[in-house]
């Protein structure tokens, strides 16, 4: 099924997808089973996706507008992704909610507490690379201030998170992220 099976399909705005129904073709997605509204259209097989015009909403506050091109699920640790995104939003409080592999562990990815005092989180911009290793370009809009990245998150053996790259910040409340009452806004261009 992952290999053999060409997908072509046409969502309308009123198209769920639950991947607990997935997972009865595909067993390596079980214990993933949040549902997703689609809309737009979406090629390949399972190992070999891609999208075009595609926007999705999921969970509470996490929705997506762009292009997708996913390589090599269901083994999320060797898959590829590449988005184009002209506008994904999202907040701490969803991505808590997203699974690690394998999704019937019931695990969820590490993400740092501090990433709840950014609000709103709202990207555009390109993303690629694997779960664990990805390189971005595009800019941030938060609670805190605008960020402009050039730059790679890599989740390390510990489950933390390192990030590196250039950075240009607009007026980013640094010193709220950080819990440093020393200090407030900064607008900066670093490499880190």
């Amino acid at each position: 099924f992952l290999h053999n099976v060409d997908l072509q399909a046409n969502l309308l705005d009123s198209t769920y997808i639950s991947f607990s129904d997935i997972a009865y073709f595909a067993e390596e997605l079980e214990g993933l089973n949040e549902k997703v509204n689609l809309n737009g259209y979406i090629k390949g097989s399972i190992d070999n996706l891609s999208s075009d015009d595609l926007s999705f909403s999921t969970l509470k506050h996490t929705s997506f507008k762009g292009h997708i091109i996913i390589k090599g699920l269901p083994d999320t640790d060797k898959t590829i992704m590449t988005v184009d995104a002209k506008n994904l939003t999202t907040n701490y409080y969803d991505l808590i909610k997203i699974p690690s592999y394998p999704f019937n562990k019931n695990e969820k990815i590490a993400i740092p507490e501090n990433l709840a005092k950014l609000g709103t989180i709202d990207f555009k911009g390109k993303a690629e690379g694997f779960i664990n290793d990805v390189l971005l370009e595009g800019t941030i809009n938060t609670a805190l201030g605008k960020v402009t990245a050039y730059a790679t998150m890599n989740t390390l053996p510990d489950k933390d998170i390192a990030y590196g790259g250039n950075f240009k910040t607009e007026n980013f409340n640094i010193g709220r992220f950080l819990d440093v009452s020393s200090i407030g806004e900064i607008s900066l261009d670093a490499k880190v």
